[in-house]
């Protein structure tokens, strides 16, 4: 990035300059958050369709990975909205979603069980070639996806 691309990044946001000049953000607007996790919930939901779609059509591996896709977009979503820096693993974004919902009971431990589960499915659809996915390990991963859709229609009320 040029000097002049970057100065003019920092005239565009109040972000970058507060961060440099005082290591702080002194200003944050929460309406920003919700507008875009409310994005991250309807792209979530184009995902769970795809996912759908392909079960219907018998490809569980694509279905566990487009499902897990909607399941960590919700995710996203909910650690976003509370304003919290979002982590840089996919593990990561089941912990802290734990720190943040379990701690405030505004989630049982089961659907954080679930959370796990299904990025263990993930992983074996991805890259285990020994894996073969089943109907079964689908539909955990999608009704995952629903309980944890009931939350965010508690938070975000969509």
């Amino acid at each position: 990035m040029s000097v002049e691309e970057y100065r003019l990044k920092e005239a565009d946001s109040p972000f970058i300059s507060e961060v440099e000049r005082w290591d702080v953000i002194l200003y944050e607007d929460s309406g920003v958050e919700r507008s875009r996790a409310l994005k991250l919930v309807d792209l979530a939901m184009e995902y769970y369709d795809f996912s759908i779609r392909a079960r219907d059509s018998l490809m569980y591996r694509a279905a566990i990975n487009l499902g897990r896709n909607a399941v960590e977009l919700l995710v996203k979503a909910l650690i976003m909205v509370r304003g919290e820096p979002l982590p840089r693993t996919h593990g990561g974004y089941i912990k802290r979603f734990s720190e943040i919902y379990l701690s405030s009971n505004l989630v049982n431990r089961e659907v954080v069980v679930r959370l796990y589960r299904v990025l263990e499915l993930w992983n074996k659809a991805g890259y285990d070639p020994d894996y073969n996915p089943t109907v079964d390990d689908v539909e955990y991963v999608l009704t995952t996806f629903n309980k944890l859709r009931e939350v965010v229609r508690r938070i975000l009320g969509k």
